[in-house]
């Protein structure tokens, strides 16, 4: 029995390895798909560095996929591949793709709630598509149903059920990065004619998508976008006052945040700028950014 229970540990501690190694790899990929959480991660404990990438990395890889296909349907066929992996209906492929399995894996030892992961598919239907986004509100739904879920889900990892309380921290940060995120391309949005940006933005300041496309600088064009940008700083501050109560584990998750903070305040002040170049940062500053967020939550902590 004692050999047994010996042999176990064994194996429960070798699989632990192999996950980490594979974590590892994941982590390095995140580099490349978003520099901003991988260094973030970096301050994490090894457990939860290691499993918050295999969820990053699928974060990311779905949200790349539109900038990687020229017409909807090949777009449109590896989402519904990824949502019958979620499902189940794909075992044997998902045995024999390593992030399909890493999250499957995931899954099972945190008991995620699969429909969590179909929003997370479903939600970058919209991405391969050219309808624009209509308004504020609908801006906000698809931050929750993306940045949200991808939040939420990392504080059930490393947190549990007590994840439960970070849900209003989770909301008002999905829409501060996505804020951010969809400001840092207007280039891309430009060339592809995609409007991102709540077409309600524009209304508002009396301009028309096709002013975007050309990359109209008006004084009404950097109004708007500065106003944006300023509402994502309001939801930054929302967000942070959602984590007060919250214990370590969970702020250093929203460590992204103090990076989205600083972008954001740049683009406030670029405007219009917006449009030929998106906000760039030096890897150390970013570093040096993160450093400082980290240093004030153990301060919290203490």
């Amino acid at each position: 029995m004692c050999c047994l229970r010996n042999a176990g540990r064994l194996a429960q501690h070798s699989s632990l390895s192999i996950d980490i190694a594979m974590g590892g790899e994941f982590h390095a990929q995140l580099r490349d798909l978003n520099r901003d959480f991988y260094l973030a991660d970096l301050f994490l404990p090894e457990r939860q560095r290691m499993e918050l990438s295999f969820l990053q990395t699928f974060f990311f890889e779905l949200a790349e996929i539109s900038n990687k296909v020229s017409e909807p349907m090949p777009g449109e066929i590896r989402l519904q591949w990824w949502q019958e992996v979620i499902s189940g209906a794909r075992d044997g492929e998902a045995a024999a793709n390593p992030l399909a399995q890493a999250l499957l894996d995931l899954n099972e030892r945190h008991t995620l709630p699969k429909q969590a992961f179909m929003n997370l598919i479903d939600v970058r239907r919209f991405d391969l598509y050219s309808d624009p986004m209509p308004d504020q509100n609908t801006f906000d739904g698809h931050a929750g149903d993306s940045w949200g879920v991808l939040f939420q889900l990392s504080c059930q990892i490393v947190g549990g059920d007590a994840s439960q309380n970070a849900g209003e921290a989770s909301g008002h940060a999905a829409v501060a990065v996505a804020i951010a995120t969809t400001l840092d391309r207007l280039q891309l949005q430009r060339r592809k004619q995609q409007l991102h940006l709540p077409k309600s933005l524009l209304d508002d300041a009396g301009l028309t998508p096709g002013q975007l496309w050309a990359g109209e600088k008006s004084a009404a064009m950097g109004g708007a976008l500065s106003g944006f940008a300023a509402r994502g700083l309001e939801h930054v501050e929302l967000a942070r006052a959602g984590l007060k109560p919250l214990d370590r584990r969970f702020h250093l998750v929203f460590l992204p945040l103090s990076l989205c903070e600083q972008r954001l305040k740049r683009q406030k002040r670029d405007g219009a700028a917006l449009l030929d170049r998106p906000t760039s940062y030096p890897q150390w500053r970013r570093q040096i950014t993160l450093w400082r967020a980290a240093r004030r939550i153990d301060r919290h902590a203490a």
